[in-house]
């Protein structure tokens, strides 16, 4: 670049967290090593400098360009959630997260209650794949909490002697450092930590006061499929035939109520024809001109 570019990477708490514009969280980051090393750098809006590192600036700073993004077209369904993300949230995948919790310190169970208490459908977070471990890593390191270790979801079950996830979900995606546990050692008192450096599983006692993440998922998606134009042709072709076919239909019943109000001057019509007749005397009289207007004023009386 020959000059620096604003990209779609902001922050709604000072600097704690950053999105994209479009909504999603940071996997990938470039952050410029001079950005790092100032301290005294304000700003809530990214750009890429020249160099091609990322720095922050005041977003009201006029710079010489932008980059632009455009996603390719999708053949998926709209996918509209009817409970978006509440504020300071983030948004990542078909979840919700709260970073806020990892300066506090709460045992297992009041991180929980915590958590549920900000969101109904919240909880401690939970992991399910490689891609949502490497999102809360980036966001604990922008957040500068990377040597921290917080509250996983995850504890043991003594109902089941297993590890479960808090929201019973399956446990399809583990990261110990080893392997996992063997549940026979395990006790009541067993929960699972995430080091912010490595990504790491370590068990812990539950009654340890730690930090911890929120998570919120949510369960109401509506799908909105768009029908094709053609689709729709073809449906209003029957249904303008139909209408046609009842206006028509309409009009004959009025017609046929008109007729049958004034049934007799319709019927006094159809004698106009014989108002005019030709004597068949050969002697015509003064009369004789008289006799078209004569019957028809005798008809107009009736």
């Amino acid at each position: 670049l020959a000059v620096p570019h604003w990209i779609g990477l902001y922050s709604r708490d000072s600097g704690i967290n950053y999105q994209w514009s479009d909504g999603s969280g940071t996997v990938y980051t470039h952050w410029d090593a001079a950005d790092d090393d100032d301290d005294f750098v304000t700003g809530e809006c990214v750009y890429m400098d020249v160099n091609g590192g990322w720095r922050r600036a005041d977003c009201e700073t006029p710079l010489p360009g932008a980059l632009c993004h455009t996603p390719p077209p999708s053949s998926k369904p709209f996918i509209c959630s009817e409970t978006p993300c509440p504020f300071t949230w983030l948004t990542f995948g078909n979840g919700c997260y709260n970073f806020e919790s990892v300066v506090e310190k709460l045992t297992f169970e009041e991180a929980r209650e915590h958590c549920k208490h900000k969101v109904k459908t919240s909880d401690v977070l939970t992991i399910e794949n490689e891609t949502e471990s490497h999102f809360v890593l980036e966001q604990l390191s922008l957040s500068g909490f990377l040597h921290h270790s917080v509250w996983l979801g995850l504890y043991f079950n003594i109902d089941t002697d297993s590890m479960d996830w808090v929201d019973g979900s399956p446990m399809d995606y583990t990261n110990w450092a080893v392997k996992g546990p063997d549940t026979k050692l395990l006790t009541a008192d067993t929960c699972v930590t995430i080091k912010g450096v490595d990504g790491v599983w370590h068990l812990s006692s539950c009654t340890e006061r730690l930090g911890f993440i929120c998570k919120a998922v949510s369960d109401v998606i509506t799908e909105v499929k768009v029908e094709p134009l053609n689709d729709l042709h073809h449906d209003a072709i029957p249904a303008a035939v139909v209408v046609a076919v009842l206006i028509f239909a309409l009009l004959a019943v009025a017609m046929w109520f008109v007729y049958k109000k004034n049934s007799v001057r319709f019927r006094g019509l159809s004698t106009f024809g014989s108002a005019y007749y030709r004597q068949t005397s050969s002697q015509a009289t003064e009369s004789d001109g008289n006799v078209l207007i004569t019957d028809l004023d005798a008809h107009s009386g009736e």
